[in-house]
């Protein structure tokens, strides 16, 4: 018969009440995926910064969980900045190209992405890292979900691994990353 699997048992057989539910559930995770790919692909690398705002909550946390291990940057308005920085690191652009998205059965999204950007006379710094995407839970009717929080597992960029042997020659003061400062091109 049309509809019917054959190779599950009776009563294993989607129902369609159960299938109702799933689909909502499927397009509340492609929804999401969709938004921390757009995260990437589109709010940095473009970049546009107003794609960004409309995407992570006011509240939102970002954990770089190997390079600042311990630090939080809280806000939008502060992961906008953070992106402003990058941009002068980077004059040359950056681009952000997510190799693989795919829900978590928690709701959250796990995102493969690799990274390039071009410093000031031309050098280019590669990376690539794998981040997890939590949202706030009262999006689900949302058009567009808002992320909560990131947490990001990544390869040190060239520009950080200068800036580091920057900050132990005395040269730039601790934690001038994460104050904005420090341009290492």
């Amino acid at each position: 018969r049309p509809g019917m699997r054959p190779h599950l048992p009776p009563a294993s057989r989607p129902r369609p009440h159960i299938r109702a539910l799933s689909i909502a559930a499927r397009s509340t995770a492609d929804a999401r995926v969709a938004a921390a790919t757009a995260y990437y692909e589109r709010a940095w690398s473009a970049p546009d910064y107003s794609l960004m705002a409309t995407l992570l909550s006011s509240a939102h946390i970002q954990r770089d969980a190997v390079w600042q291990a311990g630090v939080e940057t809280v806000g939008a308005d502060a992961m906008v900045r953070g992106a402003r920085h990058m941009r002068r690191v980077y004059p040359g652009g950056t681009t952000f190209a997510v190799q693989r998205a795919a829900p978590c059965p928690d709701g959250a999204v796990l995102v493969h992405w690799t990274f390039e950007g071009r410093r000031k006379g031309g050098a280019v710094d590669e990376g690539a890292g794998c981040s997890v995407f939590e949202f706030e839970e009262e999006d689900s009717d949302a058009p567009t979900p808002r992320i909560a929080a990131t947490t990001v597992f990544r390869t040190a960029l060239r520009a950080e691994v200068d800036l580091a042997a920057k900050t132990a020659a005395g040269e730039v003061p601790q934690g001038a990353l994460l104050r904005g400062g420090g341009d290492s091109g």
